[in-house]
């Protein structure tokens, strides 16, 4: 496998660079053809410089087309992204997207959600962020205390959640820790995306080298910086009688110059190397953390020296060290509860030896090399089966503002549903137009319902006319009641199924079985259902799931209403071994409650103003309220690519 390693590295090198080189010499050690395209922020120096990666932040066509150049230099399989902020930008994933290369994506802070990357304000955890907007860290400047440049990393973080580009653009998320994982999954990154794989050692602690059993002391290795928790740690040493080292510099370096401590000595920046000595050395290690942090290396090289940690019960660091087993907890910022859990620890050497044991031994069982080559080669494999799957649909999706609407024609859409019913597993096509679409606009949640859709097709007139202006000169209309009929003509002809969900009454559904049946004398009808207006409880629900799986149903033809349907059937695609398709009001117009437009104000999209004068009251507003947003939003997308093509 030949894996391209994607990076922007920062001014200072940190945890980031670390992990990346580790997976590089991992993923070549076990005979992977490993090659990097890396970026430096050291490139952004004069003004022109930082104004240009001001403006390119949220989206750089150069570095899209530098990742265009690079995959065809390197022919990658995969393509693992470690950091894209601030050069690359996540244009780099359209690239890999447009070559069909897939793409992993390792998350070590919270930038895709919080400007600031740490969930912390004012040296204390933050969450605005998470499920709200972006654009209220500028109020608070959380990027570098800077409100202009917050306001551009908040507009990046915002464009992209609209735009799904987390929901469809990288095929693989990996999370350090469950905890992380659970915070992405909070601010609307997909479930099943994300997984997780802690960082990892290749360096244990020599079984006979004397140093591991002469510790003595308590270690602090990191940045010093607020977020670190330094100014915890050095009131905490106010009044502690027990040796001390400093590994690290930073922005508080001379905090430690004022603790008037002779316990506590500075080493400065040290190499990977030298750490290491340092923990054999040391009888804990001190983490006074404030923010949530990912997976610190310096936490996994601590277990991996059989070194205890005295952390902050705070994010990942409470999930990694299991307090009384490898470590201690303390509440985050409180320096006296760390001088307590640190005094414990001096006093108490034979259960702090077993806790270092103990760490030794979860790093042995989670932590080493091997055990992390196993997790990531799942993961690749995970995100190449999915590129796989997505070639093999064989039809191509476009983005129209924040919905992705598949480029393709009625007889291919039947024939991807037949498809579909094959594997008698749970999935579900959206039949869309302008109000979905702005829908998913609206609604973060729906759009990933939407877009995580089976297929999703252009029935309304206005889409397939956008696919045309994106370049899609055979994008063709395919509605909703059209391949409804198609699918019940061969329901006779392929042995189909055919179930009904929906409709405002049975007595509606009884016509449409009927009207059906006149019009297909073969269609196999086996199921249906109308449903009350309100929510099924938990045990109606059950029942019918067991109705529908025990009929055998291949296609279930879902009218409960956009976005009501659409939800429902992503809901219970786990559940039902069939197709669902959201159908809308077809079951009206088959059974004769609602009139079709003809075809020729079909062909020419004014089916909308057909139903709008059919029905007013109840589209007029949806109508003011959506058309020209739709018109608005669509125009920008439009300008854009033209822009892009000219780039």
């Amino acid at each position: 496998m030949k894996i391209l390693f994607v990076h922007n590295r920062y001014q200072h090198v940190g945890g980031e660079d670390t992990v990346l080189s580790a997976e590089m010499v991992l993923m070549s050690t076990n005979g992977h053809d490993v090659v990097s395209s890396i970026q430096n922020n050291d490139a952004i120096t004069s003004l022109s410089s930082k104004l240009k990666t001001f403006f390119n932040i949220n989206y750089s066509y150069a570095s899209r087309q530098w990742m265009v150049d690079e995959i065809k230099k390197h022919a990658p399989d995969v393509v693992h992204v470690h950091n894209f902020f601030p050069l690359l930008t996540p244009s780099i994933y359209d690239a890999c997207l447009d070559k069909n290369i897939p793409v992993i994506q390792t998350l070590h802070n919270y930038r895709t959600m919080c400007p600031g990357a740490l969930l912390m304000r004012d040296g204390k955890v933050c969450e605005l962020c998470v499920k709200g907007s972006a654009y209220q860290s500028v109020l608070h400047a959380c990027y570098r205390n800077s409100i202009v440049g917050t306001f551009a990393v908040a507009r990046m973080v915002e464009n992209h959640r609209r735009g799904a580009t987390w929901n469809i653009k990288v095929n693989r998320f990996i999370a350090l820790t469950e905890f992380a994982r659970n915070k992405f999954i909070e601010a609307g990154f997909p479930e099943e995306k994300i997984r997780v794989k802690p960082n990892f050692s290749d360096n244990p602690c020599p079984s006979n080298d004397d140093e591991c059993f002469k510790r003595n002391g308590a270690l602090f290795v990191g940045r010093l910086s607020e977020e670190k928790g330094l100014a915890t740690l050095i009131v905490a040493w106010h009044d502690l009688d027990i040796p001390l080292k400093v590994a690290g510099t930073g922005p508080l370096e001379s905090e430690l110059t004022h603790l008037k401590n002779s316990t506590v000595i500075a080493l400065g920046r040290l190499d990977q190397d030298s750490v290491q000595k340092e923990m054999r050395k040391a009888a804990f290690l001190v983490m006074p953390s404030k923010w949530y942090e990912g997976f610190p290396m310096v936490l996994v090289e601590a277990f991996s020296q059989g070194l205890p940690v005295v952390a902050s019960r705070l994010g990942g660091m409470a999930e990694i060290v299991e307090d009384g087993i490898t470590g201690l907890h303390f509440e985050a910022g409180n320096a006296k509860g760390l001088a307590e859990k640190v005094q414990w620890m001096h006093d108490h050497p034979q259960e702090c030896q077993q806790m270092g044991l103990n760490a030794r031994k979860v790093f042995e069982e989670k932590y080493t090399a091997d055990k992390n080559y196993e997790i990531l080669m799942d993961i690749y494999q995970e995100a190449i089966d999915d590129t796989e799957a997505k070639k093999e649909r064989g039809i191509t999706r476009q983005k129209i503002i924040t919905i992705d609407v598949d480029v393709t024609s009625l007889s291919s859409a039947v024939d991807k549903v037949v498809n579909l019913t094959e594997s008698q597993k749970g999935a579900y096509v959206c039949v869309s137009n302008v109000h979905m679409c702005m829908e998913t606009f609206d609604s973060l949640s729906f759009r990933n319902v939407v877009n995580q859709a089976d297929l999703v097709i252009p029935d309304g007139k206005p889409l397939s006319i956008a696919q045309k202006l994106l370049g899609h000169k055979n994008a063709a209309q395919v509605r909703g009641q059209d391949i409804m009929n198609a699918l019940c003509e061969l329901s006779g002809k392929k042995n189909l199924n055919i179930g009904f969900y929906g409709g405002s009454s049975y007595s509606v559904l009884e016509l449409v079985q009927s009207n059906l049946r006149k019009q297909y004398p073969d269609i196999q009808i086996i199921y249906s259902f109308s449903p009350p207006f309100r929510p099924l409880n938990e045990e109606e629900d059950l029942k019918v799931i067991e109705e529908i799986n025990n009929s055998k149903v291949d296609i279930l033809f879902v009218g409960i209403g956009c976005p009501k349907q659409e939800i429902w059937m992503a809901e219970h695609k786990e559940q039902l071994h069939c197709v669902m398709l959201g159908v809308g009001a077809a079951f009206d117009f088959i059974a004769g409650n609602k009139k079709h437009a003809p075809r020729w104000i079909q062909k020419i999209g004014l089916e909308w103003l057909f139903r709008l004068l059919s029905e007013p009251k109840r589209l007029w507003k949806r109508y003011l309220k959506q058309n020209p947003r739709f018109i608005w939003y669509f125009s920008l997308q439009l300008l854009r690519q033209v822009f892009s093509r000219k780039s």
